[in-house]
């Protein structure tokens, strides 16, 4: 469209309605890449939800993000490998509405060496990350 176009008539308002502030959910937000993400989805403007079970680590993060950013940050911690905890977060997410984006980074692990993993343990390790992930996050 050129300088001079208008899609509407001269003088005419231009209708503005107000955006309702939107925010990302990242859970595993507390290290690694999922750190990454949270830095990202800050320095672009997002408010953030931080999910991990390190509630230190989250509320460093959550304030050194508002600091550098000026964005809203909400710490929510939770191990997703407990099915209460999956239960919180999952809630959050369906209800709270300015939530529009999910990063599923949580990550889990076996806490021993691999010489001494059972298969049991691998399998249900197995089950609880597809339900962590597969859940009914609507």
């Amino acid at each position: 469209m050129t300088e001079n176009a208008s899609p509407r008539a001269p003088g005419a308002q231009a209708s503005v309605e107000p955006v309702a502030p939107c925010a990302v959910l990242i859970t595993g937000a507390s290290s690694d890449i999922g750190a990454v993400y949270v830095d990202r989805f800050a320095r672009r403007g997002h408010d953030l939800v931080l999910v991990a079970p390190d509630k230190q680590r989250l509320d460093a993060s959550a304030s050194g993000l508002r600091e550098a950013y000026g964005v809203a940050v909400d710490v929510l911690q939770a191990d997703l490998t407990r099915p209460d905890d999956l239960a919180i977060a999952e809630a959050r997410l369906r209800d709270d509405a300015r939530i529009d984006t999910l990063v599923n980074n949580a990550g889990m692990a076996l806490s021993v060496g691999l010489v001494q993993q059972s298969a049991r343990a691998w399998a249900s390790l197995r089950c609880r990350r597809s339900r962590a992930s597969t859940s009914s996050w609507t």
